[in-house]
């Protein structure tokens, strides 16, 4: 099944902690985790 790019890069950008090495959660593997999960139900 193809992923629609552009709204996973809008989900993304919603969620710092995925990219910003600044961010206070970036550090914390299990909210990101719990983001991916999020994103991918979003994009299904």
């Amino acid at each position: 099944m193809p992923v629609n790019e552009d709204c996973l890069i809008i989900y993304v950008q919603e969620h710092e902690c995925l990219y910003d090495l600044k961010h206070k959660d970036y550090d914390k593997n299990l909210i990101k985790d719990n983001t991916w999960r999020e994103i991918a139900n979003k994009l299904n």
